[in-house]
């Protein structure tokens, strides 16, 4: 199967690697202050402020950015220290006034071996977000912490707990949601060990937040049955939520004799769902291998979600699928698309957003007949 990670320590986002942390418009003061607008109003880029002063190692990089409303945005990614060490940073947007970056509270105490970041960022309003990453404990292993915003204050990261019970002493966060303040959903993988053989697989993980308590890891139900048989390999990879306990999670397994690896679940009153293969798939995938990447709900039950699926000539091509009133439809090639991509790839870097119920863009990059690289959007209304 076509790797499902991507980036760095695990983590499913890519970096991009710089000497300081880049926003658009806005700064410390007034939001004219970085500079006269450019075409379609966007300002001037500025450096956050006060990452400089925390970046002397000059290395940074951008998990994700969340917005709530104009003007009310937050960026997390990690910086270096002195000492060459990653440490996991947010910064925050009010009114269009972009605040000092700062270290999430607490992860320094956590982060023992110097690797940690923010991954995924969502705000659910302004001055309530939630930034969830990864750090190394003193073992070396692989760690989860969430951080809570709360009237513009952070609060001490919070360890999110994998239960003994599924044997595992690493793990990943790779999606984030919040419908609401101190309601949010999270996705990702963790390692489970085989004691009998020493065998490592990789899992499919979402853990949640109800009331501003997060509770600990569970695997997706339903997806053990549906990686066991093809060696251990499943992952979420998105997740969004229409409402506070109801979200849907997407993502892959590895199947190798099997024609949709790609799989959705459903949350439904603060309860996960089996996970279910991706409806219609299976006449698209011929191949044998595909991934949902990109989730977005308008309102509980209302949704769509895109990935990739390979051609028998491995080649990638773009699904899209959508779920009305709770019913999810099957799974469909991107209209369109043949004649663009001329057979060849598309289907990287997919995303989409979902502002209504039934109303909903996509975005990606496909290749053209001559080989060069160009970008797809497509819209559903």
């Amino acid at each position: 199967m076509v790797s499902m990670r991507r980036g760095c320590l695990g983590a499913v986002m890519v970096f991009a690697t710089c000497a300081a942390l880049v926003v658009g418009g806005g700064g410390a003061g007034a939001a004219t202050a970085a500079g006269s607008s450019s075409g379609g109003g966007w300002a001037t880029g500025i450096e956050v402020p006060g990452i400089g002063a925390l970046n002397v190692g000059g290395d940074t990089g951008v998990g994700q950015l969340s917005c709530s409303s104009p003007g009310n945005c937050t960026v997390g990614g990690f910086y270096t220290d002195r000492s060459g060490h990653q440490q996991a940073v947010v910064a925050s947007e009010a009114n269009g006034r972009w605040g000092r970056a700062e270290e999430v509270p607490g992860t320094a105490a956590l982060n023992r071996r110097g690797h940690a970041q923010v991954v995924s960022v969502a705000c659910a309003a302004r001055g309530a977000c939630a930034a969830a990453g990864s750090y190394l404990d003193s073992s070396g292993h692989l760690q989860l912490f969430v951080a809570s915003e709360h009237d513009g204050v952070w609060a001490p990261a919070t360890v999110i707990s994998v239960p003994a019970a599924l044997g595992t002493d690493t793990s990943a966060i790779d999606s984030l949601s919040c419908p609401s303040a101190g309601n949010c959903a999270a996705g990702g993988s963790y390692e489970l060990v085989n004691v009998m053989n020493g065998i490592v697989s990789e899992e499919a993980m979402v853990v949640n937040e109800s009331g501003g308590v997060w509770g600990q890891v569970q695997e997706v139900p339903g997806t053990a049955a549906l990686n066991a048989p093809h060696g251990g390999l499943a992952v979420v990879l998105a997740v969004s939520c229409g409402a506070a306990g109801s979200c849907v999670a997407g993502g892959g397994y590895d199947a190798s004799r099997s024609t949709a690896p790609a799989f959705l679940a459903e949350q439904a009153d603060g309860r996960w769902d089996d996970a279910i293969d991706v409806p219609g798939l299976t006449s698209l995938n011929t191949d044998g291998s595909a991934l949902v990447e990109s989730v977005s709900c308008a309102s509980a039950g209302n949704c769509a979600a895109t990935g990739f699926y390979l051609t028998p000539k491995l080649i990638t091509q773009l699904f899209v699928i959508s779920e009305a009133d709770g019913v999810w439809g099957n799974a469909i090639e991107v209209p369109g698309l043949a004649g663009l991509d001329a057979g060849r790839d598309a289907g990287r870097n997919i995303s989409v957003s979902c502002p209504a119920a039934g109303h909903c863009a996509l975005g990606s990059e496909y290749t053209d007949h001559k080989g060069h690289t160009q970008l797809l959007v497509d819209s559903q209304s």
